[in-house]
């Protein structure tokens, strides 16, 4: 095949890709009415690379008529946590054949981690340079539009704990937890004025959602992000979360207020503590494959394991750990909570090195935007799980455009063939 003939298809199969990826993302924050649109978007995108691994195969011939050296396409690109995704899939393997239930683990193993590893696979093999990446992110921050928009109608309307599209207010906080780092310091780093000024505008009405959801955990993950990505910054520009702190506190309602102060109290605190310490006893009984994967294994056996403490207080039906390193113990054992906990560390380190390397200053913001979004979720996580298949959705795509990122960052990194 001639050498411009095949670049030209390899262009329309990219373009592809990158159509019906965009319209999986803009799928995201929907909990309804998208599995089938998300099946054809991913049919159609692994044909897409399907149809470009068939065409490295077929002999490149020049203006001339001589046959060149094709241009290898073959394999997947790899990223420095491969070897824990791989371990972290065999021990979810193990525990579902252990399962309370295993046809909730067979379905949680499916939605909740083999589709979002997917698509991390297809981010990270499509996201090859600066000029898809952006795509990428546009495509993330332009998703949380409807989210956001129908949050401040709900506000507007009188709901008093606005939830917008997921399931619960402290659903959608978490959602809030990965946008508004990634927005605000792609405001801070980004030198594009047009970019700036459209940013600031979403990220305010996504922080009036975030106040608005009563999420307290939320409240203070985006804040400790917003300082630190402040601090990274220019530790004057410390004053703008501060300032964002002060007008809350003065012009918001008596049910914010009270829910600020709700934080100092010892007993919510102290029933938190009774629930890990039920759940840690009953980690300890299966520690090596734990009961299954699948947050809905724990609300089984909640009513057989739940101490008096929390049965005094009416904290009789639970539907996880609200502690997520607990939760992957519980569901996949010890072991597959350090493997874990390997690859996230693994994750976190390798973005913040990324952003040190880099000097192109949209690419360092995305960078840091994406690390400090995984602080923010990595202290939220303390007291809740991401349980919505839209918030683990979400958060493999974070990953993946970092990964995808150190892949091109990363001078000694080379692109592995799996």
């Amino acid at each position: 095949m001639k050498i411009e003939k095949k670049e030209k298809f390899l262009s329309i199969l990219n373009q592809i890709v990158g159509i019906f990826l965009v319209i999986v993302i803009f799928t995201f924050p929907f909990p309804k009415y998208k599995q089938t649109i998300e099946t054809i978007c991913f049919f159609i995108i692994i044909l897409a690379f399907i149809a470009k691994w068939a065409l490295s195969k077929i002999k490149d011939i020049d203006k001339y008529g001589n046959k060149t050296q094709r241009v290898s396409l073959n394999g997947i690109t790899g990223t420095r946590i491969d070897l824990p995704i791989l371990i972290f899939t065999i021990f979810i393997i193990i525990s579902i054949f252990c399962s309370v239930d295993y046809r909730h683990s067979l379905h949680a193993f499916k939605g909740y981690w083999l589709i979002p590893i997917l698509l991390f696979y297809i981010i990270v093999n499509f996201a090859v340079n600066k000029k898809i990446i952006t795509y990428v992110i546009w495509a993330v921050i332009l998703s949380s539009l409807a989210p956001i928009i129908l949050g401040l109608f709900e506000y507007f309307t009188g709901v008093i704990r606005i939830k917008s599209l997921f399931g619960a207010p402290t659903e959608f906080g978490q959602y809030l937890d990965y946008i508004l780092p990634l927005m605000f310091a792609m405001v801070l780093w980004s030198e594009a004025k047009i970019s700036k000024i459209l940013l600031s505008f979403i990220f305010v009405g996504a922080l009036f959602c975030l106040v608005f959801t009563y999420t307290r955990a939320s409240w203070i993950s985006v804040l400790i992000a917003m300082f630190l990505l402040c601090f990274i910054k220019n530790k004057k520009v410390i004053l703008i979360p501060i300032v964002l702190v002060f007008l809350l506190l003065i012009f918001s309602s008596h049910g914010v207020k009270d829910r600020v102060i709700s934080m100092t109290d010892k007993e919510h605190y102290l029933n938190r503590m009774y629930l890990f310490e039920s759940a840690i006893e009953q980690i300890k009984k299966k520690p090596l494959t734990g009961y299954g994967w699948g947050y809905k294994n724990f609300y089984k056996l909640y009513p057989s394991f739940v101490s008096p403490e929390l049965k005094s207080i009416g904290w009789t039906q639970m539907y996880h750990a609200h502690n997520y390193p607990l939760q992957i113990a519980f569901e996949t054992g010890i072991l597959g909570l350090m493997v874990f906990l390997w690859m996230w560390i693994t994750t976190i380190i390798l973005t913040w090195k990324s952003f040190i390397r880099l000097k192109e200053p949209f690419l360092k913001s995305i960078a840091i935007g994406i690390f400090a979004a995984f602080i923010a979720c990595s202290i939220h996580w303390l007291v809740e799980i991401p349980d919505a298949k839209q918030l683990i959705m979400m958060l493999w795509t974070l990953i993946a455009v970092a990964m995808a990122i150190v892949n091109i960052t990363e001078e000694k990194w080379e692109k592995k063939n799996l």
